[in-house]
């Protein structure tokens, strides 16, 4: 009889491993590892283990202790850039895949993990590019395909999005992503009841997981929206919803992030108390030529307010370069704008810090291939509204436009769009969720306005609409930037750009006020949430009934 203690744990899993038999294997490598043997894929089958009991942080320690060991492993790497990504560590996770590919070219999960990463961080080209070799690497599986098939429906490429969506079909019947592109490329076409039997059959499908579940019903609820059924595509979006809190609980959960409204709280009591006076005027501090843009500006607004559109028209200028939503801010907001201290901190920032800082921050941007050295700089990321102490302090001499929308349609509209799941787009899942947080970011811009030294321009976005040129040449005068006719040309070279947010498909189709006042069709629906948002349309001087 063999003695266990002389058995190769190594030779023990892989053994395992080719008999198909993972849970052994998995529990072989546990007791292998809690006896102090190490091994890569000792680790990495840990990590899985861990992984699946909703322990990523757990995981990741393994996962990279796996990778020191085998630097040039690509499973490795692709199993720490799939739990960095879990983690919502998306920049590095998408490093991780590149790398993989680099050691493994012809390894397609790779190139898959670097194309949907790439789309999640709003990189549509790089994302269209790793797909196209994923599905040259491994022709009969569906997803890349599919994948393909849905960034051509982002870019409303009706005619891509049918032959791609076919072809994946052919091999995966009901295969989601490429049964969605469908209906979408349907619902442009308003073919409605085609959309609706291609969806159902998704929804109805077994074999579905609940995230993907939850973005066909809530689909299927665009076109009870686009019917006049308004009443059923209430309901089919609160739905979609709670299927989208469910799927995303232990995701969320296990990344630990302080909920959006608690950070906005937070921020609103400590610029409310009477303890922070009205910071003093900063001062315009200047770069040395060739290291900072020749004008800043930051585009804002809630979420839905119209921030893309203005960063879609503001694009069409000939010296802009704009940031595509891509957040320069994160690593700098978790240093500075992350709790009572460190709020101190940016507050008592001096000259050679704040220098330091600016100087992440054009980093940060270089690194996303950013160039905007002597050009028109337009940072637009919504969420900046509430981290606009750190660009009063870091960027005295920017630019601000601020973006408005009426209070109900902003509300219902992020109710009803699908969003990346993390801490801020969680609170759109509930109508009671949004319009909270709708709340508590207007307020804490109020009192930053009035506490801070900040240039800023607000801009309605119904004016927008209904007067596309008066509007547009006071903000170059705001902004101290020159009309251009191009402006008019903003939808058709949307298309072509990299949109990554809910309202790509709606620029495309160019300026419509469709929108303005669709809340009313939800009227009875939004009936808990309107006393608060009629209370904020009659301070923005929108009709309040």
């Amino acid at each position: 009889m063999t003695d266990a203690s002389t058995i190769d744990p190594v030779e023990q899993v892989t053994a395992l491993l080719q008999r198909s038999q993972l849970a052994e294997a998995i529990q072989a490598a546990r007791d292998a590892l809690d006896r102090g043997v190490e091994a890569p894929v000792l680790l990495n089958l840990r990590a899985y283990w861990l992984e699946g009991e909703n322990r990523p942080g757990e995981a990741l320690s393994d996962l990279q202790r796996a990778h020191e060991m085998a630097p040039t492993d690509p499973i490795v790497l692709n199993a720490l850039g799939l739990c960095l990504a879990k983690l919502g560590r998306l920049e590095e996770a998408n490093a991780a895949f590149r790398h993989c590919v680099a050691l493994a070219p012809e390894f397609a999960p790779a190139h898959f993990n670097c194309g949907w990463t790439f789309e999640e961080l709003g990189e549509l080209d790089e994302a269209q590019q790793a797909f196209e070799a994923a599905a040259r690497i491994d022709p009969r599986s569906p997803d890349s395909m599919g994948r393909l098939a849905a960034l051509a429906a982002r870019r409303g490429r009706w005619s891509d999005t049918r032959a791609l969506a076919e072809k994946a079909l052919v091999l995966a019947p009901l295969h989601p992503a490429a049964t969605m592109a469908l209906a979408n490329a349907e619902i442009s076409a308003k073919s409605y009841d085609d959309a609706k039997t291609r969806l159902r059959a998704l929804i109805d499908s077994p074999q579905v997981s609940e995230q993907d579940r939850a973005t066909a019903v809530g689909l299927f609820a665009d076109v009870l929206d686009a019917q006049a059924r308004y009443q059923e595509a209430f309901a089919a979006y609160s739905a979609s919803n709670a299927l989208f809190k469910s799927a995303f609980a232990g995701r969320l959960a296990a990344r630990a992030e302080m909920p959006m409204s608690k950070y906005v709280a937070w921020l609103l009591e400590s610029f409310e108390s009477a303890a922070m006076p009205q910071w003093p005027p900063a001062g315009t501090r200047t770069q040395p030529q060739g290291n900072a843009p020749r004008r800043h500006i930051f585009v804002l607004g809630f979420p839905r307010s119209g921030t893309t559109l203005l960063e879609e028209v503001l694009a069409c200028h000939p010296t802009v370069s704009t940031t595509g939503e891509k957040d320069a801010f994160a690593g700098i907001a978790r240093e500075l704008l992350a709790n009572p201290a460190r709020l101190a901190q940016l507050k008592a920032l001096g000259p050679a810090d704040v220098t330091a800082f600016r100087q992440k921050y054009w980093n940060v941007l270089r690194g996303f291939g950013i160039s905007f050295e002597d050009r028109i700089l337009v940072d637009k990321q919504p969420f900046n509204s509430v981290r606009l102490p750190l660009i009063a302090k870091l960027f005295p001499e920017a630019r601000i436009v601020f973006c408005l929308r009426d209070p109900r349609d902003v509300v219902l509209s992020c109710f009803r769009r699908r969003f990346s799941a993390n801490a801020a787009n969680a609170e759109f899942l509930t109508l009671d969720g949004t319009a909270k947080l709708y709340d508590a970011v207007m307020r804490l811009v109020a009192v930053y306005r009035a506490k801070l030294p900040l240039a800023c321009h607000e801009l309605r976005n119904e004016d927008l609409v209904a007067d596309f040129d008066g509007q547009l040449r006071a903000l170059c005068t705001f902004m101290d930037v020159e009309w251009t006719e191009e402006f008019r040309n903003f939808a058709a070279r949307s298309g072509g750009r990299q949109v990554i947010t809910p309202s790509a498909t709606q620029i495309q189709r160019g300026l419509g006020g469709e929108s303005i006042g669709h809340w009313r069709e939800y009227e009875a629906d939004m009936a808990a949430v309107l006393p608060l948002l009629n209370g904020w349309a009659k301070q923005l001087n929108y009709n309040a009934n």
